[in-house]
């Protein structure tokens, strides 16, 4: 019998046993605990044999990984679920006995963001597939002159001005995953900072902060990742930073400024952002006209100015060709076609239901989940009775339907990241409903964030080394990556 799956059955049976005798305060009932239980199994399994499903792009990670490899992989996570159980069971019963409870505060922030940069770079890809060329390529011309992007016009000036300063030390390639380092290390900033808006002092920071840090979509694109997605995981950050602000009084055309912003980063943002401006708004409704107001205005200003001056420096007294050149821009397409949402007789395919599927296995399994048992559990009328889980609700729930209805066929391991930004956003929302039921002191539930963080930790830790050991994909896809090759060796 392959000893791997030996080791998974007794992992599963481990974990089946943690939840259901960890009882204290008012645990779940039975079926909810054994749904649980399910999902950790499954997901294991499907790591050790991903050709149970015939669609298995977002868990094939450990498929290279000799018997050793996923048995460390395996007893790394069951360790790393013990320890997180331990530290969590130890501060409920004696606060002041742990450290759990002390977060780091601006200047922490400022250390830790340095540190995640380090790191980041350290552990930067080189599985360059896909069309990072391109992205590359952007950044190249701007010495020459910016090139503004329609569909994220904001990141590529980023990445055209970093050029410019570092191209004497630096290629254009590797410029571009400096870049994303340097994201991942603000990222790591405005996500503290977020975290100290989301919650009181306590342990439940430091598990929501364990949630972003194990999550897959978040932390792959930091790491030297050759797109624009981290620039959009910041901006989205400190838009949410803002948008909590908000919420606690401030004023709302700062998260109205900042949305706008982040529109221009990156377009597919607008989703999120545009829905909880929306819900600002209701909540702000009895406030003056003119606040609101406000708020919109800024929101619009920064939008106004990019586009416009993309219209008049490329294409100056030609509205047509600016509407052609927008539509063509900020469509991302369909199987390689003209077509904006999948065709709605496959909406409801097997072919594309898996792709989904995949998609969220790979990015944020975990926060998906979560967000579905929360909504369940807590119901949807009590987290709209809470203006922070109605925020986060308002920005997740519809990338997560974004996700559905706009998730491309074309090179399906590759777009992934077209919708990391949905990772995130259910890496926040989800562990805000645990913690909510966290407030129980419930045993059962603290060993539930410690089981689903080892095993967020288990999915992303080897995939982001293997990504970062992959041999350059010159070597591995010769003919399809000569112009690759080709666009490096001319400093490109």
């Amino acid at each position: 019998m392959d000893p791997t799956f030996v080791a998974a059955l007794v992992i599963g049976i481990g974990v089946a046993v943690v939840l259901l005798r960890a009882e204290r305060g008012r645990p779940p009932g039975p079926a909810e605990r054994l749904a649980w239980t399910g999902l950790v199994s499954a997901f294991i399994a499907l790591h050790l044999h991903p050709g149970l499903l015939t669609i298995h792009w977002g868990i094939d990670t450990w498929v290279g990984l000799t018997p050793a490899g996923r048995i460390t992989t395996l007893a790394v996570g069951a360790l790393a679920a013990l320890s997180i159980w331990s530290l969590l069971s130890r501060s409920a019963r004696d606060p002041g006995a742990s450290r759990v409870d002390t977060f780091p505060g601006p200047r922490g922030s400022l250390v830790a963001g340095l540190g995640a940069a380090v790191t980041f770079w350290l552990l930067r890809e080189n599985l360059d597939v896909g069309d990072s060329w391109q992205v590359a390529e952007f950044a190249a011309d701007g010495l020459d002159r910016l090139v503004l992007f329609p569909r994220w016009p904001l990141a590529s000036a980023v990445f055209g001005m970093a050029y410019r300063l570092a191209h004497r030390a630096f290629s254009a390639w590797d410029t571009v995953a400096l870049v994303s380092c340097l994201a991942g290390g603000v990222g790591t900033v405005a996500a503290l900072a977020v975290l100290r808006r989301l919650y009181p002092p306590g342990a439940s920071r430091w598990i929501a902060a364990g949630f972003l840090v194990t999550t897959y979509g978040i932390i792959q694109p930091f790491a030297g990742h050759i797109e624009v997605y981290a620039l959009a995981l910041v901006a989205l950050l400190v838009f949410v930073w803002a948008a909590l602000g908000t919420l606690q009084g401030r004023a709302p055309w700062v998260a109205g400024a900042v949305g706008g912003l982040a529109v221009v980063t990156y377009v597919p943002l607008v989703i999120p952002v545009g829905s909880a401006l929306g819900v600002l708004a209701w909540q702000r409704r009895r406030a003056e006209v003119p606040t609101l107001v406000a708020a919109a205005v800024a929101a619009i200003v920064p939008i106004t100015f990019v586009y416009g001056w993309i219209w008049v420096r490329d294409v100056p007294g030609d509205w047509r060709h600016f509407l052609v050149t927008m539509r063509e821009s900020l469509n991302l397409g369909w199987g390689g076609s003209s077509l904006i949402f999948v065709p709605a007789g496959r909406l409801l395919g097997k072919t594309h239901a898996l792709h989904v599927v995949n998609q969220w296995l790979l990015c944020d399994l975990v926060g998906l989940a979560l967000v579905g048992w929360g909504l369940a559990t807590i119901g949807p009328r009590a987290t709209g009775e809470n203006p922070t889980t109605r925020l986060l609700a308002a920005t997740a729930l519809p990338t997560i339907l974004y996700t559905v209805v706009m998730n491309p066929l074309r090179r399906p391991a590759d777009d992934w990241d077209l919708f990391a930004h949905a990772a995130l956003l259910t890496a926040l929302l989800g562990p805000c409903l645990l913690v909510r039921r966290l407030a129980s002191e419930s045993g059962w539930l603290r060993a539930l964030a410690a089981v689903l963080l080892a095993t967020s930790l288990a999915h992303t830790g080897p995939r982001l080394l293997v990504v970062h050991a992959a041999p350059p994909p010159e070597t591995r896809f010769a003919d399809i990556f000569g112009i690759g090759d080709l666009l490096r060796r001319n400093g490109v």
